[in-house]
């Protein structure tokens, strides 16, 4: 694999790590914020991961009958910044839930995306080197989100830092128009 697609891929994978990350410790408390116990908060964030679940499910089948993945990984990073701005704006614990299960359905289509491109360029024998370094993106996404997603928050309140990982979302789709395509008929 060249190292542009790599360092493409790895600069994809980060901001959805980091946004990912910025979001998701926080978000039974916006839940609560917004009414909901400690049961509804637990069933919402149950949920989420349904709906990342289903995303990355629905990807395989997507990447395969359509063939363009470079499309899903910017359709995906470009309905987020509508949805992720819309969850800071949300007034209704249900209004939250439906927001955040969109945005948890398009980061599941994201990462897998970008997990069905490395599997695709990448050599037999360089696979575990490359997810290797797309892997490390999981920690530093907690690392630069979760030093300042709360203070964010606290400062300046949820609709500050859904804002601001709306506006992370648009470079997703930038940084995506840099990869290349690679079309398998298997």
């Amino acid at each position: 694999m060249s190292k542009k697609q790599l360092a493409t891929m790895f600069a994809c994978n980060l901001v959805g790590w980091t946004i990912f990350q910025s979001m998701i410790n926080l978000l039974p408390v916006y839940a609560a914020r917004l009414g909901a116990n400690a049961a509804w908060a637990g069933n919402y964030m149950a949920m989420n991961f349904v709906a990342l679940t289903l995303g990355t499910v629905a990807t395989g089948w997507l990447s395969d009958k359509f063939q363009r993945r470079k499309a899903l990984l910017v359709v995906a990073g470009l309905v987020n910044v509508p949805a992720t701005w819309l969850m800071g704006r949300a007034t209704e614990f249900w209004h939250l839930a439906v927001l955040t299960a969109i945005v948890f359905f398009l980061v599941g289509v994201g990462f897998t995306t970008i997990n069905i491109l490395a599997g695709l360029f990448a050599k037999e024998s360089e696979r575990g080197k490359i997810f290797g370094l797309l892997a490390i993106n999981i920690s530093l996404g907690a690392l630069i989100g979760g030093a300042v997603s709360g203070s964010i928050a606290d400062h300046w309140g949820y609709p500050a830092l859904f804002l601001l990982c709306s506006l992370c979302w648009i470079l997703q789709p930038l940084i995506a128009l840099f990869l290349q395509e690679k079309w398998y008929a298997g």
